[in-house]
């Protein structure tokens, strides 16, 4: 070969060479530029094959979580690591966050409206009416009727008199009201114990119980936001004398109060017995498997409460007395009546709540309350003021008791008024440390459940699920719970417990003979997760998974699709059929916050919020939770398991027929016009968006109709319209099992029966390959029935 032949050839190699290095660059920019789908789930399009669906057996990216600051005793006593459920540290994300929302300065009462008439030096009563500004009036509970007495006081002394022989009689509301122009005071009193002819040794060594439950408070709020608490408690890990027990595996069973104190005091987590929010429970609160054990072994047992006895919320519907129809001293006598089954001794200072509550302008103090305050002092404070009290006369006079007491000051929409509790609660653990055979456990239902944090942040969301769990247990009360009982305990803390763990903790000490060894009292094993517990749903495992189920954005739209419509397919039972149906039928335009665990049957649960746009273009949401079991072809398994409002529903009551449509509508009162009417929705087209791409109909006969919506190229939903008034078609799908590449779900063997102006659900596609889907119109048939 010459060497000009030589040279064309090295020049033709370079030029193939460099053509060849272009081409890579130019498809890998081409291949960098293509849209993928969006984490949030908030877009959705074309997507390389490859990335479509991930390995749902690898971990996905780790998220990088940090204590954020918080200061957290106690958190390695358990010896968390090698767990099969992990402490789960907050997202760092959303340290920024929480500080932002919950800085700010404690809400004080305004002590220059305070006002003090009377007050009890050395168990008499001394009175004042220098400050009173005309006439004075004292006011107290009638306990056998449940009216407020009042009567008028011409002196001091006659004011001084008619207390103390309130104080000596007993069988007072254990509070009085002086009231006079210038201000109303409320005045503790003192109660008596009930008289025994003879303590027994039994009683004497009975371990006395004090649980504070604070309501809606998670783990770490409880230390983010209470620093003279926290600080108390960890004044006391070298102490001799006392030793404090945290849990912080705690998981909640649902993010509501009366499902957690069922299964606290009736050991009852029945999944099946379920009621709307409005609504009330199927059965009453079941206090007497605990209480009524311990009354039967001569304990005091005393409930609290910071609400209303006469309002809708509280003990009063729990047991199933609330009843508007009712007079008051009806009510009040059934309430009683189920106090006495339920082993309830005392009600305290409780029924005070109906007048505090109403000096703050408020039924309750769930909204619009920053502080709830009396006379210049915090409500919660007048309780542990009497709370002490009590306890402290039960242990002078060697009687075990019982305090329960339910605090609502957390529960706000601005997750801040737990603030307030903190001097108090710190003082309140100080006084406990000094009764040497009293177990204090201070424990929360749930996390906040509403408000900014969780409706913003999967942190906040995570959190709901997440309470907090320490026990106070000085030395006579380890010694009498026993060696073998502590050692458990002791060891439980670096285990995953619930509320049904305590409750066989009171079952044990108030039939220590009879009781079964679970729960707490047990040893718990370290292999315990979230599947081996019995949890309401919708919920989120608090556990932070080893290996972390990734499902991809266009899988999760589908399930939030399949879920909204088996809501509505309730909501259109529940009214007689779609064209009766006054709520719009559910169509998601976003999801968030999702939560993939493995239940035991080894299906996916998965929890998401779904999100719908309302006719005001406000955002609602839904909290549920799907069984999944993914198929690689043909049909997979998908079912609701439970659903539950996040957004307010109370503008949408005038649309709902009864509370489960109630606690599900979105609607627009006042208006006729309905996208559920068959010939209305088919013509819609307000939800095409970034996620619906694309929306196609197809016309089976003149009267039925298949509309698709696509999902992100790789997912589309299916339902069917008929658009007539007669007759009633028969719908069924043929040749699904043949498309290898795509799955669907849930499809009945019998198909749909569609009645005239019926709109219903088919199922979802799912391809596995390629962003295309068969005519529909080749997928199902239909024929009048």
């Amino acid at each position: 070969m010459d060497s000009l032949s030589i040279m064309y050839s090295r020049v033709r190699f370079k030029s193939i060479l460099i053509f060849t290095l272009i081409a890579i660059i130019f498809f890998t920019w081409l291949n960098i530029q293509l849209p993928v789908v969006s984490s949030k789930g908030k877009i959705l399009e074309k997507k390389p094959k490859s990335n479509e669906k991930k390995n749902l057996s690898q971990k996905s990216k780790e998220e990088s979580r940090t204590d954020c600051g918080i200061d957290l005793p106690y958190l390695n006593a358990g010896k968390l690591r090698g767990l099969a459920c992990e402490f789960k540290f907050p997202l760092e994300d959303s340290c920024k966050l929480t500080r932002s929302i919950f800085s700010g300065e404690v809400t004080q009462c305004d002590k220059s409206e305070k006002v003090s008439y009377c007050s009890l030096v050395a168990k008499d009563v001394k009175c004042d009416l220098v400050s009173c500004q005309g006439h004075v009036k004292s006011g107290y509970l009638n306990i056998a009727t449940g009216h407020m007495i009042w009567r008028e006081h011409q002196s001091p002394d006659r004011l001084s008199q008619a207390i103390r022989q309130l104080i000596d009689q007993g069988g007072h509301s254990n509070y009085v009201y002086i009231r006079c122009p210038a201000g109303t005071q409320l005045l503790i009193l003192p109660d008596k114990p009930v008289k025994r002819d003879h303590v027994t040794n039994e009683q004497r060594t009975s371990v006395s119980i004090n649980m504070l439950l604070l309501d809606s408070v998670s783990y770490f709020h409880f230390h983010r936001s209470l620093p003279k608490t926290v600080g108390k408690l960890k004044d006391l890990q070298h102490s001799a004398d006392v030793k404090v027990l945290s849990y912080p595996l705690f998981q909640s069973i649902k993010s509501r109060t009366f499902e957690n104190m069922q299964a606290l005091f009736g050991g009852v987590v029945d999944t099946k017995q379920t009621f709307s929010t409005q609504g009330s429970p199927k059965s009453p609160l079941l206090l007497q498997e605990t209480l009524q054990p311990l009354r039967d072994k001569g304990y005091e047992n005393l409930f609290l409460e910071d609400l209303c006895w006469t309002w809708e919320w509280g003990i009063s519907k729990d047991l199933l007395v609330h009843n508007k129809s009712l007079g008051r001293a009806e009510y009040w006598r059934n309430l009683w009546k189920a106090f006495h089954v339920g082993g309830i001794t005392s009600y305290g200072i409780s029924p005070a709540g109906c007048e505090v509550l109403l000096a703050n302008g408020k039924p309750d103090p769930f909204h619009g309350v920053p502080a709830v305050c009396y006379n210049g002092r915090y409500h919660h404070s007048y309780i542990f003021e009497y709370l002490a009290q009590y306890q402290q006369q039960r242990v002078d006079a060697g009687i075990p008791y019982t305090s329960f007491y339910g605090s609502n000051t957390p529960h706000d929409e601005d997750g801040t008024r737990i603030k307030t509790l903190d001097v108090d609660l710190a003082n309140h653990i100080e006084h406990v440390t000094k009764q040497t055979n009293t177990l204090t456990i201070i424990f929360s239902d749930h996390g906040n459940a509403y408000g900014t944090f969780p409706q913003s942040h999967q942190q906040g969301r995570d959190e709901t699920y997440h309470p907090i769990f320490y026990m106070i247990v000085p030395k006579g009360a380890q010694l009498n719970l026993g060696e073998e009982v502590m050692r458990n305990l002791i060891a439980n803390q670096g285990r995953l417990v619930t509320m049904l763990d305590i409750h066989y903790l009171l079952k044990y000490i108030a039939t220590p003979a009879k009781a079964v060894r679970e729960g707490l009292v047990s040893t718990l094993s370290p292999e315990r997760t979230c599947q081996d517990l019995t949890l309401y749903q919708p919920n989120i495992c608090i556990c932070n998974l080893k290996d972390e189920i990734v499902l991809s954005d266009v899988e999760l739209f589908l399930l939030a699709e399949f879920a909204s419509a088996q809501i509505s397919k309730s909501m259109m039972e529940n009214s007689g059929g779609a064209q009766n149906m006054k709520c719009y039928l559910l169509l998601p335009v976003n999801y968030s916050h999702t939560s993939i665990t493995t239940r035991k049957d080894g299906h996916y649960a998965v929890s998401m919020d779904i999100h719908f746009t309302s006719p005001s273009k406000s955002l609602e949401t839904i909290f549920v939770t799907i069984s999944y079991k993914p198929a690689s072809h043909g049909s997979t398994t998908m079912t609701l398991l439970a659903n539950e409002r996040r957004s307010p529903y109370s503008p949408y009551r005038p649309c709902g027929d009864g509370p489960i449509t109630e606690s599900l509508c979105i609607c627009q009162t006042g208006v006729t016009y309905s996208l559920n009417i068959a010939d209305n929705w088919l013509t819609d087209v307000s939800r095409y968006s970034d996620t619906i791409t694309h929306r196609e109909s197809h016309q089976l006969n003149s009267c039925i109709y298949i509309v698709r919506y696509l999902i992100g190229g790789y997912g589309c939903s299916l339902y069917a319209v008929n658009i007539c008034t007669e007759p009633t078609y028969h719908v069924i799908a043929y040749g699904l099992d043949n498309l290898r590449t795509i799955t669907y779900s849930n499809v009945p063997v019998n198909g749909w029966y569609l009645v005239p102006k019926a709109i219903q659900f088919l199922t979802v596609l799912h391809s596995k390959s390629s962003p295309s889907f068969p005519n529909t119109s080749f997928m199902f048939r239909a024929k009048q029935s």
